[in-house]
């Protein structure tokens, strides 16, 4: 926007930092997927079962989080060209396209036309069923989606009356915010979207939710309920928030003058609803030395004539280059596009997440089962079989394994499994515990000594490497994860996670991610998430290291450890 090469260095500086770290701790190799939470959904009751603790939340794979991060490794490399960066030696050059594809191999559901809303479940995740507009709507301005899923996703994804709801279809008995609701600047990139791939009907439909909410509301609310328009009954709200503000000006720049900008200037391709006829005006829009006015005749996707300054060009772009006062004259031929559908739907809402006791360790009764729903089980991520049963059985494969419920209703709309069930194969399973770790035991976290002796502390300044050895007989495939407790701060909020390298005969397999667990829970214990190791037959090294600092800036960054736990695969 503004050709500021001191801020794009600085800029450059910071993504490229942080995309160094990101690869190191939540990139998955396995599924070229980057791991974490979604997006803005960011109220993990909303969005995400209530088993799922902050360690989950981090093991699973989110559509609009890798959509971003293929879009945020894009826009390094074209920082890096832009700079003239031609000794780049990052290995970044392709990132982008490798995760967009892998978005594409894991996350399209082919059957319904758009994306899951992420993978979960741990180290054989499944689909969450639901979707993440937001995450829709940017895999295609990004072109993450290719062109022909582009238009499935805005011709099949449900439309709610009132516009595109954040999730679909939404979690019962919880209070609308991101659940139950649209947001003005998710439908705004919907938008985007839908003009991107010449839906007019999604688009008209999109502009009128933004304009009606900003008529009957008299500001621009932060969200308003899905499933009768109205703001009141959320769980928070604001007036004039900046996003929705933000998105209802793109609808004027983005899409009724259809601006682009670019490096090298500004790329036109407007995009006018028939209710929008008329002359439309756009003045006084200050682009770097230029003072600009952009008229629009007609309505309509097609450009017909496009002149800046009465000099007629077929090129519809603008050079940065411009300066003074500048009229780009554009005029539509009144046609609509080609007809496209959207599928508009009534607010839905998924099954219950089943609740489940296991009376042995194959078998279990569904306490919450009702006679609409069936339940799909899922062994190591793959489909078992639907039962319509109140009770579940299975016969687990040897070593571990891994079951999910997910219920079903109508054949179409799920919900979420209940708690993944582990099976471990008796003999399959190896602990080491603190006392094993060859350090002196003991925290002064913990008051009471006797319990404190089978932790270890772990800090930035104290035990900030970890070295034990773990002997099998057989070599292989293994997952490990670690037991630990970090009181350090709120389940929910701050950033004081403890993240430690892991190491496997110096070779480093991955980050293990110790979330806390409440504020002053020392003796409250849980698993780190958990990574696929390869063992030697006998003496393994092992290795847990501080190498990336977490983003507290007090350099918090502590766990206790209890033991760590190795399964063969």
């Amino acid at each position: 926007a503004t050709g500021d090469h001191d801020i794009l260095n600085e800029a450059f500086e910071a993504i490229d930092n942080t995309l160094h770290d990101d690869m190191w701790v939540v990139w998955n190799p396995a599924y070229s997927l980057m791991h974490g939470e979604q997006s803005y959904l960011d109220w993990r009751e909303q969005t995400y079962p209530k088993w799922m603790q902050p360690k989950d939340i981090y093991e699973s794979m989110c559509l609009g989080t890798n959509v971003m991060y293929a879009q945020a490794f894009r826009v390094r490399n074209a920082m890096a060209r832009e700079l003239n960066m031609t000794d780049d030696d990052s290995g970044f050059e392709s990132m982008d396209s490798i995760i967009a594809k892998s978005i594409n191999d894991n996350l399209w559901m082919a059957n319904l036309g758009y994306f899951s809303e992420y993978l979960y479940g741990g180290v054989y995740p499944i689909q969450s069923t639901a979707t993440d507009n937001l995450g829709q709507a940017l895999s295609i301005i990004f072109d993450v989606a290719t062109p022909e899923m582009g238009a499935s996703i805005i011709a099949n994804t449900p439309y709610t009356p009132y516009g595109i709801s954040s999730v679909y279809p939404q979690m019962p008995e919880i209070r609308p915010y991101h659940n139950n609701a649209v947001w003005p600047f998710v439908q705004a990139y919907w938008n985007l979207a839908s003009a991107r791939v010449g839906n007019m009907p999604a688009l008209e439909k999109g502009i009128a939710s933004l304009m009606r909410a900003a008529a009957m509301f008299a500001t621009h609310k932060e969200l308003f309920v899905a499933d009768n328009g109205d703001y009141r009954g959320t769980a928070i709200n604001s007036d004039a928030q900046l996003w929705s503000c933000t998105g209802f000006t793109a609808m004027v720049y983005r899409i009724i003058a259809g601006m682009s900008l670019e490096p090298d200037g500004i790329i036109f391709s407007p995009c006018v609803p028939a209710y929008f006829s008329g002359d439309k005006t756009l003045s006084s829009l200050k682009y770097r030395n230029a003072d600009v006015t952009v008229n629009i005749h007609g309505t309509g996707n097609n450009i017909t004539r496009f002149a800046i300054n009465d000099s007629v060009t077929d090129s519809y772009f603008l050079p940065a280059d411009t300066e003074g006062k500048v009229i780009v004259d554009i005029t539509l031929d009144n046609k609509r596009p080609a007809p496209q559908k959207i599928n508009n739907q009534p607010q839905m809402w998924m099954p219950k997440t089943p609740v489940v006791e296991w009376t042995t360790d194959t078998c279990a009764p569904i306490l919450n089962q009702e006679s609409d729903i069936c339940y799909t089980i899922h062994t190591n991520s793959s489909i078992l079989e639907q039962v319509c049963t109140p009770a579940v059985s299975y016969l687990p494969t040897p070593g571990y394994s891994v079951l999910d419920i997910v219920p079903v209703r109508m054949e179409h709309y799920q919900g979420f499994t209940c708690l993944p069930h582990e099976h471990i194969t008796p003999g399959s399973q190896y602990t080491v515990s603190a006392n094993d770790f060859g350090v002196t035991t003991g925290t002064s976290l913990i008051t009471n000594r006797s319990i404190a002796a089978n932790y270890v502390e772990t800090t930035a300044t104290r035990n900030s490497t970890l070295n034990f050895h773990v002997n099998v007989e057989q070599g292989g495939d293994y997952f490990l994860d670690v037991r630990y407790a970090n009181g350090s701060g709120p389940i929910n909020t701050e950033n004081k996670c403890a993240i430690r390298m892991l190491y496997v005969n110096g070779n480093r397999a991955g980050a293990i991610v110790m979330p806390q667990r409440g504020i002053g829970e020392w003796i409250s214990t849980g698993n780190s998430n958990m990574l696929p190791v390869r063992l030697n037959s006998g003496d393994n090294i092992l290795s847990l290291r501080l190498e990336v600092p977490n983003m507290n800036a007090d350099g918090v960054n502590t766990a206790l450890i209890r033991s760590v736990r190795i399964i063969r695969k």
